[in-house]
């Protein structure tokens, strides 16, 4: 009775020609696979072997040579350069915008601080300068001529009157000649009121006095001015001019001044002393 051969690559411990396993030789065990050889094209490829086991191809890789990678071929690692050429491109492409950036900046500021911005308003004219005070004839403040001090006057108090009387005849006679002015003190020297003889530093302290309380006061010599009658006296006047003798009285009234200390003279260095004097 003959026996049928199992299907190839069942497995049987029966052999191509009906032998025992004792007989016959088993099926070579199968190899591990490998994949195709992308050089190769299919046609090349080896049939199966009928017992199911894949043929060996006579085109085997050499001893030591690597296997190709799964995913085609490419070796591992072999994208690197490329992606470190790409950074590096990144890099310089942002290292250049970050110096335009910052250059463009700097630009600017510096342009900001420089120009003047067009709407920016106009420069506000300055102040004109405080004028000096007044000269005019009703003008009370200020002592444009100050007396020399104490320590600028000579000893002598005769010489020290001279002095003053000086220096105030040439303003007196550019300012008041013609006009009303408050005649505060008349005194010459050997002279007796109250009972008091009268010396130089007698009428030198009195003049002072009066100089340091009201402003503008000036010392006059009466021999220089023809409107006194009396040519020796050291006149003492406040020197504001007034085209009205009343001005002058009022002036003394607001300044405390009496009938007997004060009163209204007309200043005129030629002609007479008729109708030069007013009282209060």
């Amino acid at each position: 009775m003959s026996q049928t051969p199992p299907p190839p690559g069942s497995g049987s411990q029966w052999g191509w020609d009906g032998s025992e396993a004792s007989q016959g030789h088993w099926p070579a065990p199968p190899a591990p696979p490998t994949p195709p050889s992308p050089q190769k094209s299919p046609s090349s490829a080896n049939p199966p072997h009928p017992s199911g086991a894949p043929q060996t191809s006579s085109a085997a890789h050499p001893p030591g040579a690597p296997h190709p990678h799964p995913s085609g071929g490419r070796l591992p690692g072999r994208g690197r350069p490329g992606l470190i050429a790409l950074v590096a491109v990144a890099v310089l492409v942002l290292g250049a915008g970050l110096g335009w950036g910052l250059t463009t900046l700097l630009s600017d500021e510096d342009t900001a601080v420089v120009a003047v911005p067009s709407e920016a308003p106009s420069q506000e004219p300055s102040e004109a300068p405080a004028s000096a005070p007044s000269d005019s004839p009703d003008s009370s403040a200020g002592d444009p001529g100050a007396a020399p001090t104490a320590d600028e006057l000579p000893d002598d108090p005769t010489a020290a009157l001279e002095q003053l009387a000086e220096n105030d005849e040439a303003q007196v006679v550019a300012d008041l000649e013609g006009m009303w002015v408050p005649q505060i003190s008349s005194k010459r020297t050997g002279m007796e009121i109250d009972g008091e003889t009268w010396t130089d530093e007698d009428i030198l302290a009195d003049h002072q006095a009066l100089r340091d309380e009201h402003p503008r006061v000036r010392l006059l010599w009466s021999g220089d001015f023809g409107s006194f009658e009396e040519g020796d006296f050291w006149i003492t006047i406040a020197g504001i001019g007034y085209s009205d003798p009343e001005q002058a009285l009022s002036w003394c009234a607001t300044n405390g001044l009496g009938p007997d200390d004060c009163y209204a003279k007309q200043l005129n260095t030629g002609g007479g002393h008729d109708g030069t004097t007013r009282l209060q």
